[in-house]
């Protein structure tokens, strides 16, 4: 199987993956051959679903789950807080009632780096312009690179890195007022692209969780109608339908500062 890479920052772009294997965060025997069957001009046709091509699975029966690592907290924050502000982001997705996904946010396991299975979540206090040779811009708040099958369309690992660079973060509970990023905010848009969303630039989207640009101190932390549908529309389990193969390249979206 070929793996694509979509990074999903703020801005479009291509990358291709290499070629080197994953190790898929799903039970094999829970995906076969006879699922991948769907119509993928039915998928994400509607732009205001935000809902990208590839998927944790196809036809799975039961809520799917996935869960992140806590890798490396903020140096900015000093209680604690950043990974229960994070853990609440994680929250606020799982609480949308009609997707057949669940996810949880466990303890790094030690095994640190690209396609080893794990969706880490790490803030990056130093060399955010050479993690992976993505080359992230030092207006790019957050990243979250997500790892496919391009036969299958089957996701394999999403982590999420947040910039701490050239970006201060705060909590509801260790905020001085000087720093410019709310970890909870930023976080729920990174897990709305780990949960295969795509950003939106429409001036009328403005107020969604997945608009892909983000004002100083924002601290929009609940999800809009629209953006808890596009998880259900995502991971509704679909009809069988005759496969459209397609050549899908790699999609960078980065998440942004507005100007």
């Amino acid at each position: 199987m070929t793996k694509l890479i979509s990074v999903s920052f703020v801005l479009m772009g291509s990358l291709i993956a290499s070629s080197s294997l994953a190790v898929p965060v799903y039970v094999p025997g829970q995906i076969t051959d006879e699922q991948i069957v769907i119509d993928i001009t039915a998928i994400g046709s509607a732009p205001e679903e935000s809902a990208a091509a590839y998927r944790w699975y196809w036809l799975y029966d039961n809520r799917f789950p996935i869960e992140f690592e806590a890798v490396y907290g903020s140096a900015d924050i000093a209680d604690g807080s950043d990974w229960g502000a994070v853990s609440r982001a994680v929250d606020t997705w799982e609480a949308v009632p009609n997707a057949s996904i669940t996810s949880s946010l466990g303890s790094f396991d030690g095994d640190w780096g690209s396609l080893n299975g794990d969706n880490e979540l790490a803030w990056i206090e130093s060399g955010w312009d050479s993690i992976g040779g993505f080359g992230f811009g030092p207006n790019t708040i957050a990243a979250t690179v997500t790892w496919y099958y391009k036969d299958t369309l089957v996701q394999v690992e999403s982590d999420i890195f947040f910039n701490g660079e050239n970006f201060t973060w705060y909590t509801d509970t260790d905020d001085s007022g000087g720093e410019e990023e709310s970890v909870e905010h930023i976080a729920l848009h990174e897990l709305g692209h780990a949960f295969s969303l795509d950003d939106l630039y429409d001036p009328a989207d403005t107020d969604r969780t997945m608009y892909g640009y983000s004002g100083y101190r924002d601290e929009d932390v609940a999800l809009q109608t629209a953006d808890a549908a596009a998880l259900e529309y995502a991971y509704m389990v679909p009809e069988p339908a005759t496969i459209a193969m397609l050549g899908l390249g790699g999609l960078a979206l980065l998440r942004k500062r507005r100007a």
